[in-house]
């Protein structure tokens, strides 16, 4: 009867062992496929942002040629203005000093 536990603990104890192993190989699975999610999540957020970056540049400089445009276009309108202005005053400008100059 002794030697009957005894074999009985000894096939428990094996059992055991081998139970360890299973999960031990199972934890370094369960492990290597998490880091190789993860690698494949960061790699999906790294392709996201950039598109996303990129997307924002091009729109940022579409957005910053419309504003030269519109910033050139009032430039030459206010350009165009003073040298109507500059123009209406001219002759009374010159009219003011000959009058100076002669009387």
């Amino acid at each position: 009867m002794m030697e009957e536990n005894i074999r009985a603990v000894k096939e428990a104890e094996d059992k055991a062992a081998a139970i360890l192993a299973d999960a031990r190989a199972e934890a370094v699975r369960i492990a290597a496929q998490a880091e190789a999610d993860a690698a494949a999540i960061l790699a999906g957020a790294e392709k996201e942002a950039k598109e996303a970056g990129d997307a924002l540049i091009a729109s940022t400089e579409a957005e910053n040629e419309t504003m030269k445009a519109s910033l050139r276009e009032d430039g030459i309108r206010d350009a165009e203005a003073l040298k109507t202005m500059a123009a209406a005053k001219e002759e009374a400008a010159i009219d003011l000093v000959i009058r100076e100059l002669i009387g």
